[in-house]
């Protein structure tokens, strides 16, 4: 449809999404601007022109976009749409579905969903779905499929036909890939010729039969399941012939299937077990240079295209001997696609994701460096799942202190200071929170950044104003308005304000506090004493 390639540049992208939105009237600036986003198209604002709606408005009007794109496009011609496998659909696509269930009830579209058995939805149950039970093929159904599939060559023998029934057990991948193995190794297969025991014995006697098509199978397989033609090229070394008379191979025989035309081909492995079938195949060092070079070609060749999800190319790199690191720092990055969507059970699976690999890391200094990374990760995700107040949200932090002591960075004590802080802050801990509060300050000054100070010092005036220290309330507060810059820290401008006019409402200027106040004004600041009665 809109047919993207790794070497588009985001001009191309954006206009092309421009254009296909235009064409059924659905091209207003605020559908570009989220659907872009979702599909990792970068907006080229700066982060001064971005918006600041928040994560979470950003999360639910994306959403609302992708819902009215389906709606519009179906008042132009009736529409189906397929997901498959929504068993592997993680948090926001269950979600992303269950709108579109209920807003396609009256509308010309037909959703076609599949999962695997023990897939649970409450629209399931909604009048306008059904759900259908797919059932084992029978021996007749089997039969007709097998035939099918050998119609292509010759015809199968009765006995070769009994056993694939039998060994298929109904399944109907599994019928179809012994036969073709059976067709693939026995070109005039009308003797009784032998089937292989297991689904994966027949896929890799397939893969053997080839060529050209194996090694090609073997270094795609490293991609994944579905790959584009221009990452496979600029990862392969051997002669480019080598390489499409592979994929024509893999083609012919029914392995892989090809969308697109010339930059723009892609490929998909037929199945997932094909793909894990040739990957099985590789040597543990090969599968270990293949990953390090797909790393390399991904940061080199295709910035901020393919994948531009670190979600799609952390998995492929996990347990791998060698890129370890590359892997973290993969799920790292999706930890932080997953804050900016307000997803945040997605952030803490790519976190266990990224803690799993943690151990392949054999120098201590990099795991350590790492680890902390992940930690001052960690803490925000479980503060949103749990609330800052969670027992586990302290832990974390105080685990991210004592690596952060030990990295001797200041940035990373500030930061992991600052989550316990918040912790004790919103446990009502105020004898902690105060203590966190003087280290944060403590630590800011020491940093050259001035939004670290402005932050030290919020945290100090927010714990003084809940014990009812005035008078440190209103010199926090006073520090942080003469640090501020409206272009630099305007996220900080409400609370700021905010807490200065409720300390001048509750000190009035005949406590001690509000004299004091007064006193030491600026005299070219504006009062901020509000008119309210003094009892």
């Amino acid at each position: 449809m809109l047919e993207f390639t790794g070497s588009m540049s985001r001009q191309l992208r954006s206009d092309r999404l421009s254009e296909h939105l235009q064409s059924f009237g659905a091209g207003e600036t605020g559908n570009l601007d989220f659907l872009s986003e979702f599909l990792g198209i970068d907006s080229g604002k700066t982060d001064g022109e971005s918006d600041i709606e928040g994560p979470a408005r950003r999360r639910e009007r994306t959403l609302g976009v992708l819902v009215d794109y389906v709606i519009t496009r179906a008042a132009v011609s009736a529409l189906v749409c397929v997901i498959e496998d929504i068993h592997w659909a993680d948090p926001s696509t269950n979600e992303l579905i269950s709108r579109l269930v209920n807003a396609i009830e009256d509308q010309k579209v037909f959703l076609v969903l599949t999962s695997r058995p023990g897939y649970q939805a409450s629209w399931t149950d909604f009048p306008h779905t059904q759900v259908l039970t797919l059932s084992r093929l029978g021996r007749v159904e089997g039969a007709e499929l097998a035939e099918a599939v050998a119609i292509a060559t010759s015809q199968l023998n009765p006995e070769t036909l009994k056993e694939i029934l039998a060994r298929g057990e109904g399944n109907p991948l599994y019928i179809e890939e012994l036969t073709r193995s059976v067709q693939q190794q026995h070109a005039g297969a009308t003797a009784q010729t032998g089937v292989p025991a297991s689904l994966r014995d027949s896929l890799m006697a397939r893969l053997d039969a080839l060529a050209a098509g194996k090694l090609v199978a073997q270094w795609a397989s490293v991609i994944g399941r579905t790959f584009d033609s221009a990452v496979l090229q600029a990862v392969w070394d051997k002669a480019p012939e080598d390489l499409q008379n592979g994929l024509d191979e893999l083609e012919h025989n029914g392995l892989v299937s090809r969308e697109g035309e010339g930059e723009l081909t892609r490929y998909v492995f037929r199945h997932n077990l094909i793909r894990d079938t040739a990957y099985d195949t590789l040597l543990r060092d090969a599968r270990s240079v293949l990953h390090l070079r797909l790393a390399s070609v991904i940061e080199s060749d295709f910035p901020g295209g393919v994948p531009t999800s670190a979600r799609a190319f952390g998995p492929a790199l996990c347990g791998r001997p060698g890129v370890a690191h590359s892997a973290i720092e993969f799920w790292l990055n999706a930890v932080r696609l997953s804050f900016d969507r307000s997803a945040t059970v997605e952030a803490l699976a790519h976190i266990a994701s990224a803690e799993a690999e943690l151990a392949a890391i054999l120098d201590t200094e990099d795991r350590a460096q790492l680890e902390l990374a992940t930690v001052l990760l960690k803490g925000p995700a479980l503060m949103n799942a749990h609330g800052s107040g969670s027992q586990v949200v302290a832990e974390t932090y105080r685990h991210a202190l004592e690596l952060a002591e030990r990295s001797g960075r200041a940035e990373d004590r500030f930061t992991a200071t600052w989550g316990l802080w918040l912790h004790h802050q919103v446990s009502g801990n105020f004898g902690s929170a105060r203590t966190s509060a003087d280290d944060i300050v403590t630590i800011g000054r020491d940093l050259s950044d001035s939004t670290y100070l402005l932050q030290a010092h919020h945290s100090a005036w927010t714990t003084d104003g809940h014990v009812g220290n005035h008078i440190k309330t209103h010199q926090h507060t006073e520090e942080g308005l003469a640090l501020y810059d409206l272009e630099k820290h305007s996220q900080s401008m409400v609370c700021t304000v905010t807490t200065t006019r409720v300390f001048a409402a509750t000190c009035t200027e005949t406590s001690p506090a509000g004299r004091w106040a007064t006193l030491t004004r600026p005299k070219n600041r504006p009062t901020m004493l509000l008119n309210w009665p003094v009892n």
